[in-house]
């Protein structure tokens, strides 16, 4: 009977002993996994660079160039302005957003080129009234340019009462002042813009303001206001990598312009 049990005791050692050796298959550890993860992205940024250097201007944030826009098709009104909102036809000192200036003043002429609304005014007859601002976040050091595309609304082909239009950039008069003259082409615009670098980085209210305060013949139209950093300037948002510069385009967009290296891309 020992012998018997002996005999299950000996298998039961050997069968516990050969148990452990069964289980040493490595473990994937933490470590293994973060390397290949790290392969992955490595594969990623590598197919990234290929885009890039066949041609692909690799936007890799759109609109990181670009400050603010305002179309004035915005369902919110995307600025302030100090003239009087209405919907109806228009007095001194008041706006509305539209696609046909007729609508705005029967005196009127002006659409948009692209079919879409844009702000019309009938210009104050007081001095320093804002038509449209827009406070953003500048950075130091970099170079913008305001543009808006204005026009003149009358139909009247004097020149004397024509609006005249300039920036504001937190308060100081910003560019030269441009003078709308009569067109008898409804879709034509004209652009108006200013260029400014900030010392320091803040949100900056920028302003359109119209200079004349001629109760006649003193009206406008706005539409397609951007400010956007210059052609050239480089923000934290156009981030070098994988050998490669970038930098705004001037039209709101990052693009690769070359090799950080100093050759063409």
């Amino acid at each position: 009977m020992k012998s018997i049990q002996n005999i299950v005791r000996f298998g039961l050692t050997v069968l516990l002993a050969a148990l452990p050796v069964a289980c040493v298959a490595p473990e994937a550890t933490d470590e293994d996994l973060y390397v290949v993860a790290e392969a992955d992205d490595l594969d990623a940024l590598a197919t990234e660079e290929d885009d890039l250097a066949s041609g692909d201007e690799g936007l890799l944030l759109p609109t990181a160039c670009l400050t603010k826009r305002v179309t004035f098709d915005e369902t919110t009104q995307a600025f302030t302005s100090g003239y009087t909102p209405v919907t109806g036809s228009l007095a001194s000192g008041q706006f509305k957003t539209t696609t046909d200036a007729t609508t705005c003043n029967g005196g009127f002429r002006g659409k948009s080129p692209n079919g879409n609304k844009f702000a019309c005014y009938d210009g104050a007859t007081t001095s320093s009234v804002n038509a449209a601002c827009v406070s953003v976040p500048i950075a130091a050091g970099i170079a913008y340019r305001a543009q808006v595309y204005a026009r003149s609304l009358s139909t009247q082909t004097s020149e004397a009462n024509k609006p005249s239009l300039q920036f504001f950039v937190a308060g100081a008069a910003c560019g030269t002042p441009k003078a709308l003259a009569y067109n008898s082409v409804d879709t034509a615009w004209e652009l108006v813009s200013c260029d400014f670098t900030r010392l320091s980085s803040s949100i900056v209210t920028i302003c359109v303001q119209d200079l004349s305060t001629s109760g006649w013949a003193n009206d406008f139209g706005l539409e397609d206001l951007r400010i956007a950093a210059k052609a050239g300037q480089q923000l934290g948002e156009c981030i070098d990598g994988g050998g490669y510069h970038r930098e705004c385009d001037g039209n709101g967009n990052c693009r690769t312009v070359a090799l950080v290296d100093g050759e063409g891309a």
